[in-house]
């Protein structure tokens, strides 16, 4: 079961949003991420933790409802967003080191240069994303493959 965090965006204007995240840090997590679930709770997501700062490509893929997607940087700042992603819609890709996925109109308001605070993170979690998966290795490759095998199998 992936670990937990709370993830906090603070907006230009003062306005902050919290969530509840569950964490994707190994690789079956980090390719597999919301897929098949029927919903997510409202408040709550899952958080990708990259292996290193890196274009983040996302497919929708087997998801089952929208998705509002945060992409956050290394500096821990909103480096991309796209809200309202529709299941099966072509894939998002953005610089990141983070990827949050929320419900969505969640993440409505929320602009690139935000502030993000992550709580809970343990450097455990870090050691083992950056163990699995080689820094080299692109997200979009990895997701590509998880797309392709489901079409095949």
């Amino acid at each position: 079961m992936p670990g937990q965090a709370k993830v906090t965006i603070t907006g230009k204007q003062g306005l902050t949003w919290q969530w509840q995240v569950s964490l994707a840090t190994t690789y079956a997590e980090l390719t597999t991420g919301l897929k098949g679930q029927p919903y997510l709770p409202p408040e709550t997501g899952m958080l990708f933790v990259l292996p290193a700062q890196q274009v983040a490509t996302i497919h929708m893929t087997g998801m089952l409802f929208p998705l509002d997607i945060v992409f956050i940087s290394s500096q821990l700042e909103v480096s991309g967003i796209f809200l309202s992603a529709e299941p099966e819609m072509w894939p998002v890709s953005k610089a990141a080191m983070y990827v949050l996925e929320v419900n969505a109109g969640e993440a409505e308001g929320v602009e690139p240069g935000d502030n993000v605070s992550i709580y809970g993170i343990q450097p455990a979690a870090m050691a083992a994303t950056t163990e699995l998966i080689p820094p080299v290795v692109n997200v979009a490759t990895m997701l590509m493959g998880v797309a392709l095998v489901g079409k095949l199998g």
